[in-house]
């Protein structure tokens, strides 16, 4: 029988006759009850044709279980368990679109979109472990891991590009920027630098490039250079960054790291005769302005002084590029040669091959000493120009001596280096300058008197010999000589004035000292021989006896006249040997 009161709670439609069935006490007609499940989670009752009922796998959710329990993919939009889903950057993937989307960086273990990853020998990076981990060759612009990189320039190469690059430089070719190699409580003006030559072996395991880019590969904070040398047979020249004393001690190991790869690997440099070790040090340890200047004198003294001394420390046995002055520089008086300011225009007027090289700009090099790659000799060798320096700046001329310098600071090897080839001069150094400059002012005066008696002697000379040949001949008688048969003999005659202006132009100008340059004056007066003047007198004035006596006019009543003219003669040369003997005895 048809019940118009049953309403579906469902659709809310009126349920006839009996087709409807009690959900959950709730009246709900056929059609809608095939269509009532329950939430697979919660349990639930849900209508599947509602928009908050949700399906996966067959089974039902109610909206919140569903949105609990499942996601969307970011990548597909399919529907995935919570459980399941793969994360980036808070958004779910599904697997597929997770492997194909992303990637985990080999190094660091982050996961990266494939679209930003790197990939080197089938594995992939992020950008940042990437960058950190290899580089492009500067060369070829292939891929290498840092760790294998061959750094030059500040540019990464490959191994085999690497072994093309031309790092050894044409000689003074030096494209770095200088670098200063210091720690943190040097005096950043006490900086010394070196260079280093070498010479390869027939046996050698490397060339030349090979060599200098290994020590380039494995030394690079040293920022050491290379360069080719002309006086350099088969090898080149390693040459430093400018580094204080202390640099060089905190990095010893890896100095003996390069000397120690080179012996191993073939070369050589003390066992040549042609490899040097020149060490460099910056002007500015010697000051300013006129102290620098008194700063470099007494340098140069010092290493004049000490001379077989520093010959001895060098190891050298030919000093062709690096001359001491006072082996090249012949002045008579070796005295001059303790005077700093003698020897410091001396080594001015030299060229660079000298002990103390003062033509670069911004250094002062030592280049006396031979090559090495024995360390200790190596250190002992810079310890040595650097204890010199100090001293020379620090400590008054009169106080210094070689075994002073030597001691001067505390040094590691240069002590025992000095020990081992008894090498050592207690003798203070001393300067001659005063003394000579007082010495010079008095041998000047008295050459200048020499002088002013031998322009004397050729003025007297001239004015007898011409009053004498004039009252000995008579020049109408000359004349008609001329015409007849004594052509030879009056010729001689007529000569003899050719002779007097002659001996006339011998005459010397005396030494000028105003301009106040003491070598200047030594040089003036190393010029002036006074035996020449003597010797040059008497040459005339014999001559001048000879030629008379054979001559038309060497008659009977003339030689009276002759006679007294040889004894004035005679007089003028005497009094210019007792003339020069006297200011001599003086002068000593």
């Amino acid at each position: 029988m048809e019940n118009e009161n049953v309403v579906c709670s469902v659709c809310g439609n009126t349920i006839h006759n009996d087709n409807y069935t009690i959900i959950e006490e709730e009246v709900v007609c056929t059609d809608c009850s095939e269509h009532i499940t329950y939430c697979e989670h919660c349990g639930k009752t849900i209508d599947d044709r509602d928009d908050e009922t949700h399906c996966y796998d067959g089974n039902y959710y109610c909206d919140d279980c569903y949105n609990e329990l499942f996601n969307v993919c970011r990548s597909c939009g399919n529907t995935i368990p919570t459980d399941d889903c793969n994360w980036y950057d808070d958004e779910p993937y599904c697997r597929d679109c997770y492997e194909n989307n992303f990637c985990t960086c080999n190094n660091c273990g982050d996961v990266i979109q494939r679209d930003y990853a790197y990939v080197y020998d089938d594995k992939t990076y992020c950008e940042d472990c990437y960058n950190d981990n290899f580089c492009e060759c500067y060369n070829c612009g292939d891929t290498i891991r840092r760790d294998y990189a061959y750094v030059y320039d500040e540019e990464y190469y490959c191994e085999d590009c690497y072994n093309n690059v031309d790092i050894i430089h044409g000689y003074h070719h030096r494209d770095l920027e200088i670098e200063y190699k210091q720690v943190n409580s040097d005096d950043l003006n006490w900086y010394l630098g070196f260079e280093l030559e070498v010479e390869k072996d027939r046996g050698s395991r490397f060339n030349n490039q090979q060599m200098a880019q290994y020590i380039r590969q494995n030394y690079p904070e040293l920022g050491l250079v290379f360069e080719t040398d002309g006086s350099l047979s088969t090898g080149f020249e390693i040459i430093s960054q400018p580094m204080t004393i202390n640099y060089i001690y905190k990095h010893s190991e890896d100095f003996k790291g390069i000397l120690k790869a080179l012996q191993d690997n073939g070369f050589k440099s003390h066992d040549t005769s042609t490899c040097g070790l020149h060490i460099h040090v910056s002007r500015t340890i010697l000051g300013e302005g006129t102290n620098a200047t008194k700063n470099l004198n007494k340098l140069i003294l010092f290493t004049e002084t000490f001379k077989d001394e520093i010959k001895r420390f060098s190891r050298r046995d030919n000093y062709g590029y690096c001359k001491f002055t006072s082996d090249t520089r012949g002045l008579k008086n070796k005295t001059y040669y303790k005077s700093s300011e003698i020897l410091k225009r001396l080594n001015d007027m030299g060229s660079r091959y000298q002990v103390v090289n003062t033509t670069n700009n911004n250094t002062i090099e030592i280049r006396v000493f031979r090559g090495t790659l024995k360390y200790e000799t190596f250190m002992a060798t810079l310890e040595f120009v650097y204890n010199m320096f100090k001293c020379i700046t620090e400590v008054p001329t009169r106080k210094i001596n070689f075994n002073k310098v030597i001691k001067y600071t505390d040094t590691l090897y240069l002590q025992d280096y000095c020990a081992e080839k008894e090498i050592y001069n207690s003798t203070y150094m001393s300067d001659e300058t005063s003394n000579i400059k007082k010495n010079l002012t008095k041998k000047v005066d008295n050459t200048n008197k020499i002088i002013d008696t031998y322009n004397d002697c050729i003025n007297q000379s001239i004015v007898k010999i011409v009053d004498t040949l004039d009252k000995m001949t008579d020049k109408n008688k000359i004349q008609k000589e001329l015409l007849i048969d004594k052509k030879n003999d009056t010729s001689l005659y007529m000569s003899l004035y050719t002779d007097l202006a002659r001996l006339n132009d011998r005459k010397t100008t005396k030494v000028d000292i105003s301009n106040d340059d003491l070598l200047d004056s030594i040089i003036k007066l190393d010029n002036i021989d006074i035996n020449d003047f003597i010797s040059t007198l008497t040459r005339f004035i014999n001559d001048l006896k000879e030629t008379l006596k054979y001559s038309c006019i060497y008659v009977d009543e003339n030689k009276d006249l002759l006679s007294k003219l040889c004894e004035e003669l005679d007089k003028i040369q005497e009094n210019l040997k007792e003339n020069t003997q006297e200011n001599r005895g003086s002068e000593e």
